[in-house]
């Protein structure tokens, strides 16, 4: 797993849901329902700003070539959303499943924000989620939040949440990095990550 510099930050980000759901429609106009299915994931697609190529351009082209095939780690953008202090927020209790995640560890009524990122670490590997209601930790620092999408890993007790810098992994799409170098040796770039699991 490649780590991308911290710096420059990304000109722009777009999240997008990658749902591995489907809708099921009903048979002669019945009722459409809704089949979830685990393994949804993220994908952010990251427009950086023009960098000099002999430093900061070469070595992001370099690592996200790279990144084709051996994968890559960036800091999540916050886009200007102060986390606060969340204290050392980990896993409550392993073999957890579905929408809801059991925390402890994490400061006395520290809430934890509706659209909020924080990602969580297993084996090793970056699992990004976006919190769905506030959720207020409590006097003893536990709370239980609901999360898109639902877990798909088995977190072990004492797994790690990054609060306060949630970061995404997976490999760079091919099809969508790009780069232009430009007069001045200016090189401006985009690409797509896309979390393996």
């Amino acid at each position: 797993m490649i780590d991308l510099p911290l710096s420059p930050a990304p000109r722009g980000v777009t999240p997008t849901p990658v749902d591995f759901g489907a809708l099921l429609e009903g048979p002669l106009g019945g009722e459409t329902q809704r089949v979830e299915r685990q393994g949804s994931r993220w994908a952010v697609q990251v427009d950086m700003p023009p960098m000099k190529h002999p430093t900061d351009g070469r070595v992001f082209v370099s690592r996200l070539v790279r990144g084709i095939s051996e994968g890559v780690r960036m800091a999540f953008p916050l886009l200007g959303f102060d986390p606060g202090a969340p204290g050392s927020a980990v896993v409550s209790g392993s073999g957890q499943s579905g929408r809801t995640l059991n925390i402890k560890s994490a400061t006395a009524g520290y809430v934890f924000k509706e659209g909020q990122f924080f990602s969580l670490v297993r084996a090793g590997r970056h699992h990004l989620y976006q919190v769905g209601t506030d959720a207020t930790v409590s006097g003893g620092g536990t709370a239980t939040l609901s999360i898109w999408p639902m877990l798909r890993a088995q977190h072990l007790d004492g797994d790690v949440l990054h609060v306060v810098q949630p970061m995404i992994e997976g490999y760079v799409a091919a099809d969508q990095l790009a780069w232009e170098m430009a007069l001045g040796d200016f090189t401006s770039l985009s690409f797509t990550i896309r979390e393996a699991a």
